[in-house]
């Protein structure tokens, strides 16, 4: 939890992208749903996802054992398909099918193109995304 936080305040706001923070403010003050959906392990990005005020999670998990990390992953890693199939279980978790949201999606990696293919508004590195 340390290093997560010391990830917060010194890297995030060094490496946050203006435009996506902006996109972010946007949303949230729009009061719509946001969900920080990444790769990432979750033993930082839980802390990246509350200093964004970001209320949702998916992620990749981190296997722990002992109170340390085991190496392994707890979860398949959120990359590529996987990501897509995660946001969708998340959709059922909610009670509400996928075409009830008006999805936007924002990516910058090729991981990110199969949540951009689904998206309602996509964009990829800062600019409007088709598919």
């Amino acid at each position: 939890e340390e290093s997560a936080q010391r990830l917060v305040t010194r890297w995030l706001p060094r490496h946050l992208n203006p435009w996506a923070w902006d996109r972010l403010q946007s949303h949230q003050q729009a009061g719509h749903t946001c969900v920080l959906l990444s790769a990432s392990l979750d033993v930082y990005l839980g802390a990246v996802a509350r200093a964004l005020n970001i209320p949702h999670l998916i992620c990749t998990g981190l296997a722990m054992q002992d109170g340390r990390c085991s190496g392994r992953m707890s979860t398949p890693n959120c990359h590529g398909e996987e990501k897509w199939h995660r946001l969708q279980a998340w959709f059922a978790q909610q009670g509400q099918p996928r075409e009830s949201w008006e999805l936007h999606a924002y990516g910058d990696t090729r991981g990110d193109l199969p949540v951009l293919r689904q998206a309602d508004q996509a964009w990829w590195r800062g600019r409007p995304w088709h598919s």
